[in-house]
């Protein structure tokens, strides 16, 4: 894999944030929840540009996974301090102290950038001996995409300790 796809590890802080999420459980379950969750958005007159947009894969059933399937969970940044969106959760994201990685053209090979990425971000935690927030609650590994210039880009996240 070509070394300059990927950004060299910098740390992050990302601030606290009110988000409107949801998840699903699927073959491909990225496509339609971030489609889902965009429209509902929209149709409550909410302007996506310049929000911030984070998904994570979550935990599966041991039979959802013999079927193939897989879990995600996706978050929207809604303007202001407090929204209700009726039928939607909408909770504060606490943000915090992150070690980043980014990604180029994630999508021309999927499977192997994205998690070669990951491989790339841990490992570089365990050689410098960085804590990683290790509570196992929403929000410790991050994607985040985003447009750059001419091509997507891809940012991973790990939360570290303060």
């Amino acid at each position: 894999m070509s070394e300059t796809i990927y950004s060299q590890p910098y740390a992050v802080k990302i601030p606290p944030i009110l988000v409107a999420k949801d998840r699903q459980v699927g073959h491909n379950p990225e496509n339609e929840l971030i489609s889902r969750l965009h429209n509902r958005l929209e149709a409550e007159g909410i302007k996506l540009e310049n929000m911030r947009e984070f998904g994570f894969d979550i935990p599966v059933s041991r039979e959802e996974q013999a079927e193939g399937k897989r879990g995600y969970e996706y978050w929207v940044q809604v303007p202001g301090f407090s929204y209700d969106i009726p039928g939607l959760q909408v909770e504060s994201f606490k943000g915090g102290n992150y070690l980043a990685l980014r990604i180029d053209n994630p999508f021309a090979e999927p499977c192997a950038r994205i998690p070669e990425a990951w491989d790339r971000l841990v490992k570089y935690i365990e050689e410098q001996q960085i804590t990683a927030d290790d509570h196992h609650e929403a929000g410790v590994c991050l994607e985040e995409v985003s447009s750059n210039q001419s091509m997507e880009v891809m940012t991973i996240y790990i939360r570290i300790k303060d």
